[in-house]
C-alpha cells in the first residue's frame, strides 16, 4: 500500500492528466497491482489525499481523461486509491555534464535497460507532467536527486 507524496503537478494528478511518477528505488519496490495512495503535504497538518473528490463514491468508478480510462477505488473508510498498472526501471545518466548547459543530447535515459531516443524522452517528460520539455525534466531530476539517477517509473 504505497503512499506517494506530490509537491509538483498536483493539479495534473487531481485531474487525472498525470498518471505517472518517477521515484528513487525504495526498500520495498513498487509492484504492478499495488494500491497507490496519492497525497500532497505528507507529514504536515495539511496532508490531503489528492483523490478525495472520489471519496463519496463507494466501490470503484472509471473516468475518462484524455481518451484514457482511469479507475478510482474507495476503501470502506473513504480512502481513495488507484492501482499500479506498470512499473519500469529507469536510469538517467549524463555522459558529459555541465549543469549550466544541460542537454538531452548529452544524457542517456534507459527504461528497462533500453536507451530512449529523443521522441521517447519527450513522451516520458510529458507523461511526468513537464509538457514535452526534456530540459526542464532533466533539470528537475538533477536538482532533486542528482545524477546518475536510478529509480522506477510508476504508472496507474
Amino acid at each position: 500500500m504505497p503512499t506517494i507524496n506530490f509537491t509538483q503537478f498536483i493539479d495534473k494528478v487531481v485531474s487525472g492528466e498525470k498518471r505517472q511518477t518517477i521515484r528513487k528505488c525504495r526498500k520495498h519496490p513498487f509492484k504492478v497491482g499495488d494500491k497507490l495512495y496519492l497525497y500532497s503535504g505528507l507529514r504536515t497538518k495539511g496532508a490531503c489525499n489528492l483523490l478525495a473528490g472520489y471519496s463519496d463514491i463507494r466501490g470503484q468508478i472509471t473516468d475518462v481523461v484524455n481518451e484514457q480510462e482511469i479507475t478510482y477505488y474507495t476503501e470502506p473508510n473513504g480512502d481513495v486509491y488507484v492501482l499500479c498498472k506498470e512499473v519500469h526501471d529507469i536510469e538517467i545518466i549524463p555522459f558529459y555534464y555541465d549543469s549550466a548547459n544541460l542537454s538531452p543530447s548529452q544524457t542517456d535515459i534507459f527504461i528497462d535497460t533500453i536507451i530512449q531516443n529523443w521522441e521517447e524522452m519527450r513522451q516520458l517528460a510529458k507523461l511526468d507532467g513537464f509538457s514535452d520539455n526534456v530540459i526542464d525534466f532533466l533539470k528537475f531530476f538533477e536538482k532533486t536527486h542528482g545524477f546518475p539517477f536510478k529509480g522506477q517509473v510508476v504508472r496507474w
